[in-house]
């Protein structure tokens, strides 16, 4: 995402946590993708996440993401990795 397409996004702004799968994969292939058409292969050794998130955070976190009506970003996310 370009600089200029965060105007507006800045402070504690209340944006809601979209996960694409296709815009993911389209990133991760920008980024690690000549890797493998160099015969690479890229190993994660390791990843974690919070599947509770926001509802487990801290009470400061909650209370910034309490908007959220999907409280499974973060689900979504390590099911669109893996």
């Amino acid at each position: 995402m370009r600089s200029g397409s965060w105007s507006g996004l800045e402070g504690d702004a209340q944006c809601n946590i979209i996960i694409n799968t296709a815009l993911l994969e389209q990133g991760w292939e920008e980024h690690f993708g000549y890797l493998k058409d160099l015969g690479y292969a890229v190993v994660i050794g390791a990843f974690g996440g919070n599947p509770d998130w926001p509802l487990d955070a801290p009470v400061r976190v909650q209370n910034r993401y309490d908007y959220l009506t999907d409280t499974t970003p973060d689900w979504q996310w390590q099911n669109t990795f893996l």
